[in-house]
């Protein structure tokens, strides 16, 4: 009896706080980062606690892994991924006991496609979330964004092991659907970072007057060597010292120093390597001694 004493005095002191903190229009609750956390989470563990019927207690998990994944959205923006991690943990445990949940309910008979397909629904959220996030996130934060998704990803294939064949079919549907949505939204950001990124490092050529101006190729002996051509035109004739990084179907290949004086224009050819016939693509990135990117090409060259 005490303990449901100090159980109700705990909600009613922090249901004050919880449900005013709830104002956020990403219907995001009350944050890691916020003091009062602790007593939201205490909240909705007593509720779930408190909640008789499972399909309710479902009900509510559900509800809450949403808000989880919104409090991880709000703090994604703020990139703080400690917090980040935090909130997703919790919306994990959350789902992980609407599970349980449902399979306790499903060996008992009950029908559970309905609560099985809004827990999938509300996963689903959570990497329309994540990709929403990803374009304005820091580049560490972005990598970390791309492994959320994929782990989400299989979180809600396992689910559908739990559906029958109509509510499988329709969520799986709906998988197929934000898939598609994300994998766009995170190419847009992709494409619209590399612009941003294109455009800088033009501005950095006009700065330094130096740029790469080419890749072509020659064939001698069966051995292909590949020749970079650097353009630069200074008319004050300051030395400049860089390092160009060579890379072949993405992939990092070898990088070469490369000093530049007034009008010089520098032909650098990579080592001879063997190439078998057809197409690659060759890109070049010029920086400065200290990493600062320069100037960029991407090439296709045939063989």
């Amino acid at each position: 009896m005490f303990r449901l004493l100090i159980a109700a005095l705990i909600i009613t002191v922090a249901s004050v706080t919880y449900y005013g903190g709830k104002t956020i229009a990403s219907n995001a609750g009350i944050t890691p980062d916020s003091p009062l956390y602790f007593f939201d989470t205490l909240v909705e563990k007593i509720d779930i606690w408190g909640t008789k019927e499972k399909s309710e207690k479902v009900e509510k998990l559900t509800k809450l892994i949403g808000e989880k994944i919104s409090e991880a959205g709000t703090l994604l923006e703020k990139g703080d991924m400690a917090l980040v991690e935090k909130a997703l943990k919790a919306g994990d445990d959350y789902s992980y006991d609407a599970m349980n949940f449902i399979n306790s309910l499903k060996s008992e008979g009950g029908d559970t496609a309905k609560l099985t397909e809004d827990l999938g629904d509300a996963i689903l959220k959570k990497q329309e979330i994540l990709a929403d996030t990803y374009a304005n996130a820091p580049k560490a934060v972005q990598s970390i964004i791309e492994s959320k998704l994929e782990e989400s990803k299989d979180e809600v294939r396992k689910i559908i092991e739990n559906l029958d064949d109509e509510a499988n079919e329709k969520l799986t549907l709906k998988i197929e659907q934000t898939a598609i949505l994300v994998d766009d939204k995170i190419e847009e950001a992709k494409e619209n970072s590399e612009k941003k990124e294109l455009e800088s490092l033009t501005a950095e050529e006009k700065k330094y007057n130096i740029w790469i101006e080419h890749f072509y190729s020659q064939t001698e002996n069966g051995e292909t060597s590949i020749l970079a051509h650097i353009s630069r035109r200074d008319p004050q004739c300051s030395e400049f010292q860089g390092v160009l990084k060579i890379f072949i179907n993405n992939t990092f290949y070898r990088s070469f120093k490369v000093t530049a004086r007034g009008y010089d224009d520098i032909r650098r050819s990579f080592d001879k390597f063997y190439l078998e016939k057809g197409e690659y693509i060759i890109r070049g990135l010029l920086e400065d001694m200290n990493e600062n990117k320069i100037s960029t090409q991407q090439f296709k060259i045939i063989i």
